[in-house]
């Protein structure tokens, strides 16, 4: 396991090979991250290992093109503007262990775009980062292998310009397609999510 944590001096972290779970948290002047790692546990970014919020003040650039791992979290990172998570979901190497991934992106004051492609998500959490105006999740095919998924998306600022309830044919809005139609127009990119959400109501 690699915790790094509290190194004010630290600028760079690159990590690859096969590690087990990374926890980088409050390091001040720490701007760039690049993981491609195999990693056996989670990738988390601005909490500490007791799950205190402990921000990365000065990150702005994270990639994790190539790296695996068994769930994502970038939380509390005031600068970051921009994020692409494309970390390819694993089960842990316990016995028990089942494919249930998990992304959680809370509380980032300054992200204003992010694009997931992670797949097979049991936990999806997209909360509190309040300049959020893009999202991109075209890439979210899957839900995870419990199949009883978990989806937050809220506090952000993801904008629909008009939303149209065309037709509920039936007395209460059930909210099935075939009975309460209508439509949301947004630039948000919310509709990106469809294919992944249309899993996780079956």
């Amino acid at each position: 396991s690699i915790t790094i944590d509290d190194q004010d001096n630290l600028e760079t972290i690159t990590l690859a090979g096969k590690l087990g779970a990374i926890t980088l948290s409050d390091n001040d002047n720490l701007t760039d991250i690049t993981i491609s790692a195999d990693v056996d546990g989670a990738i988390t970014i601005g909490v500490d290992t007791a799950g205190n919020a402990a921000n990365n003040s000065d990150l702005v650039n994270v990639t994790l093109t190539g790296s695996k791992a068994t769930g994502v979290t970038v939380s509390n990172n005031a600068e970051l503007e921009s994020l692409t998570i494309d970390t390819t979901m694993q089960a842990g190497t316990a016995d028990d262990a089942v494919l249930d991934g998990s992304v959680v992106v809370k509380d980032n004051a300054a992200l204003t775009s992010l694009t997931i492609s992670s797949s097979s998500l049991e936990t999806l959490t997209i909360t509190g980062n309040d300049d959020l105006t893009t999202i991109d999740g075209t890439g979210i095919a899957a839900i995870g292998a419990t199949g009883e998924p978990t989806v937050t998306i809220e506090d952000n600022d993801l904008t629909a310009t008009a939303s149209v309830d065309a037709e509920d044919s039936t007395a209460t809005a059930d909210g099935a397609a075939s009975t309460d139609l209508g439509s949301v127009t947004t630039e948000s990119g919310m509709e990106t999510l469809k294919t992944y959400l249309a899993l996780v109501a079956a």
